[in-house]
């Protein structure tokens, strides 16, 4: 049987900081870097385990959003995300919408 958990990062702050920091040379990075952390903790909430989740080890994963690559470990015990990387691409924009 398939539960919906609440996830949650283990350190929101330093997730938002890596994002600034792969962005550091761009106007727009704590923009990006807001955006980013809501995203990728939005993605990550959509996916339901099985339970019990107890009996589930850690696991290690890979999100990828706009040339921006985090990879992270998954706690199911817990429901515990540890971030391990956060890397963009060369070519990886920071395009905001019109306002």
């Amino acid at each position: 049987m398939l539960y919906e958990l609440v996830w949650r990062v283990s350190d929101r702050v330093a997730l938002e900081r890596g994002f600034q920091i792969v962005f550091v040379r761009s106007e727009r990075r704590d923009w990006a870097a807001a955006l980013l952390v809501e995203k990728f903790i939005e993605e990550v909430n959509l996916y339901p385990l099985e339970w019990p989740v107890s009996d589930q080890p850690p696991s290690n994963h890979e999100w990828r959003f706009g040339g921006v690559t985090l990879r992270f470990r998954r706690y199911p015990s817990d429901q515990l995300i540890e971030v391990l990387e956060i890397q963009a691409a060369p070519e990886a924009q920071l395009d905001r919408p019109k306002d």
